[in-house]
C-alpha cells in the first residue's frame, strides 16, 4: 500500500494514499464477454477502477449482485457503454462483493474482496 506523509500544523499523519482520494488500487478490464482479472483484493477505503476496452463491440454495465450487509447496491452500478467508460467506486466495508455485467450475467462475473 502506498503511504503519504501529511503534516498540518502540529499534527502529522501517515495515511494510505487512497484515503486522500488518490487513484485506484486495482484496475479491471471490461471486455466483450469477460472481466480481467476476475478477482481483486483491496484494503478498506481503497478504490477499484473498471475500464471498458477500446475494442469492445457490445454494451456492458457493471452491476453489484451480492455484497456485505448494509452496502447500498446503487452505489456500485456503472453507466452502460461500449468503450471509453470508467467506473471507480470506493470499498469501505470488509467482505466479498460480487459483480456481473447486467447484459451478460452468465459470461461476465467477478469478485472484489475487501480484506479484514
Amino acid at each position: 500500500m502506498k503511504m503519504c506523509y501529511l503534516a498540518t500544523g502540529l499534527v502529522a499523519l501517515i495515511l494510505p494514499v487512497s484515503a486522500l482520494g488518490g487513484g485506484a488500487s486495482a484496475t479491471v478490464k471490461v471486455a466483450d464477454d469477460f472481466f480481467s482479472p476476475s478477482t481483486v483484493k483491496v484494503e478498506p477505503g481503497e478504490r477499484v477502477e473498471w475500464k471498458w476496452d477500446g475494442s469492445n463491440s457490445n454494451v456492458h454495465r457493471v452491476t453489484l449482485s451480492d455484497a456485505p450487509k448494509g452496502v447500498d447496491k446503487k452505489d456500485f452500478s456503472s453507466k452502460s457503454g461500449v468503450t471509453a467508460v470508467k467506473f471507480n467506486p470506493r470499498f469501505q466495508r470488509r467482505g466479498s462483493y460480487d459483480f456481473i455485467c447486467q447484459f451478460h450475467p452468465t459470461l461476465m462475473q467477478m469478485t472484489v474482496k475487501v480484506k479484514g
